[in-house]
């Protein structure tokens, strides 16, 4: 304002003198007219546009802010000393320069706007992160690297191929902020303190188990015994399970099975068997010289194998069609009937006197432990189970726990 004064008052003295001027007829009038009003316009000019003189801040070689007062920097550097951590914080801002200019008021920064502007450009200045462990500071780094340093330490306890997750069991907050470069530790320091923290490491593993179906049997008077008819397919269920295991350090601690959850529930085979037993008088029973009843009822059958042959053959091999009846040489009381070893579905009968018989390799079981059968009597159906490579039956003769060659009970010697 003082300077608007002396403009305007310097305009007044010109004017007067070009009266002067032009009461003496002097020819510098006009220029001295001309004069006042350019000075005239410049002052009506500043006052109307709102300039002012004002200073403009040079800091760390850059012109950084324009102040109206010194004063205002000075501000701004005691709010920098009291945001930015550290202990010699005001030795790092650099002392500015300043050049008297004039500027409209609208570009004159404000004290928040300095601040800033002396943190963007204060090198020892960064923007940082402290880790507190535990609600104790314990370390000063860039903020970049103390997140990828804490992040690969975690990954480091991974579980390959596995879905997991790790965490500190300490309680870790970060604060973020500004900090002196010479407060901030390195990568290595980094690395050193987070190898003395606890890392959980949760797996979750998820298996599927199949659950298989049931076989529901249906008696069929349509279907001959030892045969049977799949009236609707069995489809395995599968239930999903999770287990989760809890790893400190990587050293497995913890591992809790959760429920299981139905995926698909199994669907029941329906199967159809055959009740209806096979009409002996179709087939010729044929009674030995030995008195022992041909154990295959059929005219189709044959000998396969030998007793005593290179396998070293207990028994003899008669071959005959799946389902073909096996009656019993012999009266007697039944001893076994089921699945026994390589014989598969077995029959073995007790004639007395140290005598017995057995029958193998059956499709089917016709007879229970305990039960009398006569010479002649349906026991079982031919087949091929155990240990066999097609259906026949094999035939047996123990004499006090000796096993004897069959053929010459069955008149084939």
């Amino acid at each position: 304002m003082r300077k608007i004064v002396q403009l305007k008052a310097k305009a007044k003295q010109n004017i007067k003198l070009i009266l002067n001027n032009i009461k003496s007829g002097r020819r510098t009038a006009v220029l001295s007219l001309f004069s006042v009003v350019f000075v005239f316009c410049l002052v009506i000019s500043f006052v109307f546009s709102g300039a002012r003189l004002v200073y403009r801040v040079n800091y760390s070689g850059k012109n950084i802010a324009i102040v109206d007062k010194k004063e205002t920097f000075d501000d701004a550097k005691r709010a920098v000393v009291k945001i930015v951590n550290g202990k010699n914080v005001e030795k790092a801002v650099s002392a500015p320069e300043y050049t008297a200019t004039i500027a409209p008021t609208f570009a004159v920064n404000n004290k928040s706007e300095i601040v800033d502007a002396i943190i963007d450009n204060t090198d020892d200045i960064i923007t940082g992160s402290v880790l507190n462990i535990d609600g104790v500071e314990t370390l000063c780094a860039e903020s970049e690297t103390l997140e990828r340093c804490m992040k690969e330490h975690l990954d480091n306890f991974a579980i390959e191929d596995e879905i997991c997750s790790s965490y500190f069991l300490e309680n870790i907050k970060i604060d973020n902020g500004y900090y002196l470069k010479d407060d901030v530790c390195s990568e290595e320091e980094i690395i050193a303190t987070l190898s003395d923290l606890t890392v959980i490491t949760e797996v979750s593993f998820i298996t599927d188990i199949t659950v298989p179906f049931s076989t529901i049997e249906n008696p069929d008077s349509s279907l001959m015994v030892g045969t049977t008819k799949v009236v609707t397919p069995g489809v395995n269920g599968i239930n999903r399970v999770e287990k989760k295991n809890t790893y400190i350090n990587g050293v497995l601690t913890n591992e809790v099975m959760n429920e299981e959850t139905v995926v698909s529930k199994p669907v029941d085979e329906v199967v159809n068997v055959g009740t209806v037993l096979p009409d002996l008088s179709k087939y010729a029973i044929e009674y030995t010289g030995s008195g022992l009843a041909f154990p295959v009822a059929s005219n189709s059958w044959s000998v396969s194998a030998y007793f005593g042959d290179d396998r070293g053959h207990k028994g003899i091999d008669l071959s005959a069609a799946t389902g073909t009846p096996i009656v019993a040489a012999q009266s007697g009381t039944v001893t076994l009937s089921q699945w026994y070893y390589g014989y598969g579905n077995c029959v073995i009968i007790d004639h007395g006197n140290g005598f017995t018989t057995l029958y193998g390799h059956a499709s089917q079981l016709l007879v229970r432990n305990g039960q009398h059968v006569k010479a002649g009597d349906l026991i079982a159906l031919v087949g091929s189970t155990g240990d066999s490579t097609g259906s026949h039956l094999h035939f047996e003769i123990s004499i006090n726990g000796n096993r004897i060659d069959p053929a010459y009970y069955l008149g084939l010697r």
